[in-house]
């Protein structure tokens, strides 16, 4: 219908029907081109950009447990770990890196330095006021 790829997620998807309509991937179809060979969700950029991202305590052991990128390179440094990847999916990398809380630092490029910063001060704004009433 719309001569291109889409993606979509099961988990949203409502009132789903089978019908007799069929569908074949073309053969050449690989997933991770459109990911730039990352794996960080369904969602895809155009741009492929290098990350450094470094690593401390418990996610030290947490990012070398899979391949998160084809290209990634993990360096282990005394205290922590270094992990140099490419990805199209930008938001997905900034949304990993902030789910693991004080052991996980960008530190290229300097746009998701900046976006993480930028939460940060956020998180700290919302830990300084009050819980809402239940």
């Amino acid at each position: 219908e719309r001569k291109g790829i889409r993606l979509f997620s099961l988990s949203r998807m409502k009132n789903a029907a089978p019908t007799e309509e069929h569908f074949s991937l073309a053969k050449d179809y690989d997933y991770r081109v459109s990911s730039g060979d990352s794996h960080f969700g369904v969602f895809a950029g155009q741009q492929k950009t290098r990350f450094l991202v470094e690593f401390y305590d418990e996610s030290i052991a947490w990012v070398r447990e899979r391949l998160w990128a084809e290209d990634q390179k993990i360096t282990e440094t005394g205290d922590s770990a270094l992990m140099e990847f490419t990805s199209t999916q930008f938001d997905k990398v900034l949304e990993w890196v902030l789910s693991r809380g004080c052991t996980a630092r960008p530190l290229e490029p300097a746009g998701l330095v900046k976006a993480w910063r930028g939460h940060i001060r956020e998180l700290a704004k919302m830990a300084g006021r009050r819980a809402p009433k239940r």
